[in-house]
């Protein structure tokens, strides 16, 4: 029921998926299992776990719970091709399109409270647009908070929310984190996409928006051949090096 959840894990019971015998005494994941919404993934014990039996129908139910949460559609908030705008477009064109986003949801009902909530958004519209967001994207340093793939792009935005009334400096020392952390944690280099784009951005609670972002060019590592006396330099050209003793 609540359009955040969009992407949590969903379980039923098996009593109460036999047992419901009529629409009102259904939970809103038995409902979706028995009208073919959700289907059966695993059984452990007495309990169902059900997901989206395909991307069409994923897509769908994405495009139904930004509804709700917008009241109003994708396009009617002022965001037409988002899968294109996520492909081709500059990073400023892409904060304001998720500020527009944002600033449209229902705070009374929906409030984004954290870094979760604030993903969450962005992963509906996203799968409502016919991309396959991840979330918490692991490699051998961490993992990002949401990778998504659209045209020849790889986009890794790393999330922070700034939650209430706190000191001026909190967005840009929470910015400055994000930053960091995005480079020393290499987060999205093991992409083979031809451009890789990387977004730091902190929400504000208090503004309901992002107010800062910045975007974090690719990590360049160094790796030295001893044997040919080279120096490799991800991103950049060789550069040969004289490493004869003195």
């Amino acid at each position: 029921r609540d359009p955040l959840n969009f992407t949590a894990a969903k379980s039923i019971s098996i009593a109460q998926l036999a047992g419901a015998s009529d629409v009102e005494s259904l939970t809103d994941v038995g409902l979706l299992t028995q009208t073919g919404y959700l289907t059966i993934k695993s059984v452990s014990g007495e309990t169902i776990f059900v997901d989206y039996p395909n991307d069409a129908v994923r897509q769908a139910m994405a495009s139904l719970y930004l509804q709700v949460l917008l009241g109003k559609t994708i396009e009617q908030a002022g965001v037409r091709n988002l899968a294109s705008m996520l492909a081709k477009d500059n990073p400023e064109t892409l904060v304001h399109m998720f500020n527009r986003l944002l600033e449209s949801i229902d705070y009374k009902d929906y409030a984004i409270k954290d870094e979760a909530s604030l993903r969450a958004v962005l992963q509906v519209a996203m799968v409502g647009s016919g991309l396959s967001p991840r979330i918490e994207c692991h490699n051998a340093h961490g993992r990002s908070d949401l990778e998504v793939t659209s045209g020849g792009r790889h986009i890794v935005l790393e999330l922070k929310y700034c939650g209430g009334y706190i000191s001026a400096s909190a967005p840009k020392r929470l910015l400055k984190e994000a930053v960091e952390q995005m480079e020393k944690r290499r987060y999205g280099m093991q992409t083979e996409e031809k451009e890789l784009l990387r977004i730091a951005l902190v929400f504000s609670g208090s503004e309901r928006r992002i107010t800062e972002w910045s975007v974090v060019p690719p990590t360049k590592s160094l790796e030295v051949d001893e044997q040919f006396g080279t120096v490799l330099i991800e991103g950049l050209d060789t550069l040969t090096i004289d490493n004869r003793s003195k």
